[in-house]
């Protein structure tokens, strides 16, 4: 669960019993695999950025967003970073299952994007698998979720490319066209006071529409675009969540690129879209269809 934290570390004294993560094989094992998940660190520091502009709170309460939904008001063993990724830890001793709560909406397992939960009209409790070394985290449709590589350290990581997951409705009823939207707060790390007038600091905002499974858009605004661009911030990778059709036409700002871009489908749900090299420091529309 730590690794969800904005601050993630082990403490202890230098007089008191050794606790290093190392020490045990399972505890290494479990802390390799899921400290190596903080590459959603672009993510949680957008999130410490809306936490200093605006105020709101890093992780939240389910009742934070979904407050129409009576059952939100009393979980308190899941919680939310940001608006749409749920967390649902583990908290008793000697347990391999949780039984989480879903609100309204799809929900895909962020390591798995095969597992998913829907409910179209109502929330709903779930009983999900938790082994020793696995944490459950659900990606709520209508986000794109900016990633990086995970690195030795967040400054090897920060020069790594981008990678966005959009995630899309299941709902075989929703007949209005499908949206997703998330943002990027880019500055040097040293930067107190996280404002994007001084030139310092880029905010990108993501917009993605899907129509009918048939045609679909990936698109950006960007304000003061100098950081981005001058730190060769570029979006390499988009995994698009809520469909497995192949695009048989695709376009990066209007051209075509369809022989120098890759596709793969990663299951029922899911495909990715790789080699995009697109700067993140101006406005980029993707664009593709899934007919001829």
């Amino acid at each position: 669960m730590g690794a969800f934290y904005p601050f993630s570390r082990d403490h202890s004294e230098k007089y008191s019993s050794r606790q290093e993560l190392y020490l045990w094989n399972s505890a290494a094992n479990s802390a390799r695999k899921v400290l190596g998940l903080r590459y959603l660190l672009p993510y949680l520091y957008t999130l410490v950025y809306q936490a200093h502009k605006i105020g709101s709170p890093i992780a939240r309460p389910l009742f934070f967003h979904f407050y129409n939904d009576p059952t939100s008001l009393k979980i308190d063993s899941q919680f939310l970073l940001g608006r749409s990724i749920l967390v649902s830890p583990v908290l008793t001793p000697n347990t391999t299952f949780v039984n989480a709560y879903f609100p309204q909406g799809t929900w895909y397992h962020l390591f798995n994007y095969s597992q998913v939960v829907m409910h179209p009209e109502y929330g709903s409790y779930e009983n999900l698998s938790a082994p020793l070394d696995s944490i459950n985290v659900h990606v709520s449709e209508g986000l794109i979720l900016p990633l990086q590589a995970s690195a030795l350290t967040t400054t090897a990581a920060r020069k790594t490319p981008y990678k966005l997951i959009v995630a899309f409705s299941l709902d075989p009823e929703k007949q209005t066209l499908d949206e997703a939207e998330g943002t990027l707060y880019l500055d040097d790390g040293e930067n107190i006071k996280m404002d994007v007038d001084e030139g310092k600091a880029t905010l990108i905002n993501f917009y993605a529409s899907k129509d009918k499974d048939s045609y679909f858009e990936v698109s950006s605004s960007v304000q003061e675009g100098k950081f981005a661009m001058e730190n060769g911030c570029v979006l390499q990778t988009l995994i698009v969540l809520g469909t497995s059709s192949l695009p048989k036409s695709l376009k990066v700002n209007g051209i075509d690129a369809s022989e120098s871009i890759e596709v793969k489908s990663l299951g029922q749900f899911s495909l990715e879209i790789s080699q995009l090299n697109v700067r993140l420091g101006k406005a980029f529309i993707v664009q593709w269809t899934t007919f001829a």
